[in-house]
């Protein structure tokens, strides 16, 4: 799966649901628009790693009103419709950096010199 960058729509949908990783009942969302691309169409947008299975109420809700209920807000969005990872990395990132910061902004103890 990880080898092919560039898939169709179909194609990934077709593979998440023999590998069981979608179930019945549930959809998969593309976390980066596809903006009119067509499902048959070979794009990196449609790699693995770009795609979030999602139950279909929580799906349909992202993009607008669903069942009676309102669209969702733009946290909610963000949160549903982003995947794992590129909610960890900007975090562990942002937290690598600090403790960066904290340890330049540290004043070195002096060392020893043998005598």
């Amino acid at each position: 799966m990880l080898k092919k960058g560039s898939v169709t729509a179909d194609a990934s949908r077709k593979a998440l649901r023999k590998l069981g990783v979608a179930k019945a009942g549930e959809e998969i969302h593309h976390t980066l628009p596809l903006r009119g691309l067509g499902r048959n169409v070979q794009d990196p947008r449609n790699h693995y790693v770009f795609l979030k299975v999602l139950p279909k109420e929580q799906h349909r809700r992202l993009t607008g009103s669903w069942g009676g209920k309102p669209r969702y807000d733009p946290i909610r969005r963000v949160w549903y419709g982003t995947t794992d990872w590129m909610k960890a990395v900007p975090t562990g990132l942002t937290g690598y950096a600090a403790d960066s910061i904290e340890n330049l902004s540290r004043p070195t103890p002096p060392t020893k010199r043998p005598r």
